[in-house]
């Protein structure tokens, strides 16, 4: 009886930390960067407008310095949802956390980014630099999904579903 009890205890702790954490990764993670693709083109709307007002430039000189401004705000979206991984698991539960660092110890490089994207987008910098800014704004939904697969790859070598 005391391990029937012990083990409704333990179900019912797992099921309001992964609720709560849930609900603390949707609100502190999942929407802040949500709206990160929006304001990084609003933000490179501006500094393409500051860095080319009255100047005389070439279409290839102002798509190098475009190409170049999406390269800077690709870096600093990734530093900012890597930050924003950081923060978000220092509120989440003890199990949250491991679970957390089971799956991905810590976020990916921006070198690590621009290579796994980089044979995608060979013939433009900036759609390259853009398609970075939307991958650091998109948090994982199937976090369960992804749990298990990565429990079958650790376990078993392969994603078995």
């Amino acid at each position: 009886m005391k391990f029937i009890t012990t083990l409704i205890a333990a179900v019912i702790y797992i099921l309001q930390a992964t609720i709560q954490d849930y609900k603390i990764r949707e609100r502190e993670y999942s929407v802040p960067l949500s709206t990160m693709p929006d304001n990084v083109q609003a933000l490179a709307d501006e500094m393409f407008e500051e860095a080319t007002k009255d100047k005389q430039l070439t279409v290839e000189q102002a798509q190098q310095i475009e190409a170049g401004i999406w390269k800077m705000l690709g870096e600093g979206a990734v530093l900012q949802r890597n930050h924003e991984l950081k923060k978000t698991r220092e509120k989440i539960s003890y199990l949250g956390q491991l679970l957390s660092w089971f799956m991905k110890a810590k976020g990916l490089t921006y070198a690590q980014i621009e290579e796994k994207y980089r044979s995608e987008f060979t013939e433009s910098e900036k759609d390259l630099h853009r398609a970075i800014v939307e991958s650091a704004s998109r948090s994982n939904q199937d976090l369960v999904g992804k749990l298990w697969k990565t429990i079958c790859k650790t376990f078993w070598g392969q994603a078995k579903l």
